[in-house]
């Protein structure tokens, strides 16, 4: 339900933020998978009607979305043509993860996704053809948060992307996006809204097979190189793809640049820049990017050092101490080793209050002392390092 008059910026806790739009006060706590709305039964009943439905209040949502500016949520564009028109779909980049129930985004919305990609589930598994709705979704959408969940419709059934799905196949910035996300904290189910610790044991495993579907957590790079390695048709069908990708690298100009990554995502699906090694255990498949490949600037680097240390390190900590996963003797070594040059670091004055270089220090001592507190006071220096850090 729209909320009239409001702006983006009146609150800014994501709670609020990411519901802009919508008033949707009364569902905040509750659990945005697909069996706690009303839409896929409105999809069983009215399926034309339904369909459409949630494509514009996807649309709508996405709108309000991008209000919010660029400083808040950053904008993505990503072209997609079907039936030779090209059209925009936008979003930003936790759009792209609505139908995982993200807390970035509006809880009715995320519900509403969930709900169309179980249909479409459905649909597939009573063997009723997936053309129309697909053309519906192609010739409706706007929004890249629709284009997550064809993407997971085509890698559960893989013959729809040589098909109805070509047009998201052959859309390179969607391999970006995946794998921007895949490298990125946001992407992890840790920070999804669908999982509801109040529900029985029995949904909650329903819940927990959901999010494990194997297809559902692969990204299309790798998806699609697995096809194109072991399948001839897909092989065909993807070098016509990768050629017209390496056009617009070369038709890119000093004013209209092509992107700055789809140099390497060409040179990825190039097969001449993989290699096969006989080994004990069989056949290992190494890539090897080409020597003219752009490399990354030191500033590139920097960054990427920085996002690592102060991002990726503090919530594989966290994942540690909730036990997510486990940290060998080997890597609180290596985390251990990191502390000085986390130290270091500077925080670039538009990221403070987002990136702290005490919660990687901390990170390591918490898990170090919780997991490791053995190996930590074997060695008196390490004992006075912690009790330092924690003191700071």
């Amino acid at each position: 339900i729209p909320r009239a008059g409001s702006s983006p910026r009146d609150d800014w806790h994501h709670v609020k933020l990411d519901e802009h739009g919508f008033d949707s006060g009364h569902i905040r706590h509750e659990s945005s998978f697909w069996t706690n709305g009303p839409f896929l039964t409105f999809l069983r009943l009215e399926p034309g009607i339904a369909l459409s439905a949630i494509i514009r209040l996807v649309n709508f949502a996405t709108d309000r979305c991008l209000e919010l500016g660029a400083d808040i949520r950053e904008p993505v564009e990503v072209p997609i043509t079907s039936d030779g028109e090209t059209r925009i779909w936008r979003g930003h980049r936790y759009s792209y993860l609505w139908h995982q129930g993200h807390v970035f985004g509006p809880r009715a919305v995320c519900c509403a996704l969930l709900s169309l990609e179980k249909w479409l589930y459905l649909l597939m598994d009573e063997g009723v053809s997936l053309d129309e709705p697909i053309s519906t979704i192609l010739r409706e959408s706007r929004s890249i948060a629709v284009a997550a969940v064809l993407v997971c419709i085509g890698k559960r059934q893989p013959d729809l992307f040589l098909g109805k799905l070509l047009p998201l196949l052959a859309c390179a910035d969607l391999f970006w996006l995946e794998e921007l996300i895949e490298n990125r904290v946001e992407g992890n189910f840790g920070a999804c809204m669908i999982t509801d610790w109040s529900a029985s044991k029995s949904m909650r495993q329903r819940v927990r097979e959901w999010i494990e579907m194997s297809h559902r957590k692969e990204t299309i790079s790798r998806f699609v190189l697995g096809k194109v390695f072991n399948d001839l048709r897909w092989r065909e069908a993807f070098e016509e793809i990768r050629t017209k990708w390496e056009a617009r690298v070369i038709a890119g100009t000093p004013e209209n640049p092509a992107p700055e990554w789809l140099p390497r995502t060409v040179a990825q699906f190039d097969l001449k820049n993989w290699k096969a090694e006989p080994t004990q255990k069989g056949i290992r498949i190494s890539y090897q990017p080409p020597a003219d490949l752009p490399q990354p600037t030191l500033e590139d680097l920097a960054r990427l050092e920085l996002y690592q240390k102060l991002v990726l390190l503090p919530f594989e900590c966290s994942r540690v101490l909730k036990g997510e996963t486990v940290c060998s003797e080997e890597q609180i070594a290596a985390w251990w080793n990191d502390l000085e040059s986390v130290r270091k670091l500077k925080v670039p004055q538009e990221r403070t209050g987002l990136h702290h270089i005490e919660d990687a220090l901390c990170g390591i001592v918490a898990v170090a002392i919780v997991h490791h507190r053995t190996w930590l006071s074997a060695n008196p220096d390490r004992k006075v390092e912690a009790i330092k850090i924690l003191d700071e």
